[in-house]
């Protein structure tokens, strides 16, 4: 497997350099003054696994989850209600 990851690598970075159109949207880039680093990402996992988990997991559904005042008062002043329905909310 490491060698085929080396191997793809070499592969797409030779893909990428030799695509006239990626090649002219970095110079069209940096001659705006920005540097440009392109980064490729894969996932490679067996056949018998699937490539994304059925459910991800994410901070905001973290029942534990404790705001400060300071929080709490910046989301007010977005407009933004954190948990509306939880008893003892300063949104309810």
């Amino acid at each position: 497997m490491p060698a085929l990851l080396k191997r793809l690598i070499v592969v797409m970075k030779s893909a990428l350099a030799e695509s006239i159109e990626v090649v002219r949207v970095v110079e069209d880039i940096e001659t705006c003054g920005f540097k440009v680093m392109l980064v490729v990402d894969a996932i490679i996992q067996p056949f018998e696994q699937p490539l994304w988990s059925s459910t991800p997991s994410s901070p905001a559904s973290d029942p534990n989850l404790e705001l400060s005042t300071e929080d709490l008062s910046w989301l007010k002043s977005l407009r933004i209600v954190p948990n509306p329905d939880q008893p003892n909310s300063p949104f309810s």
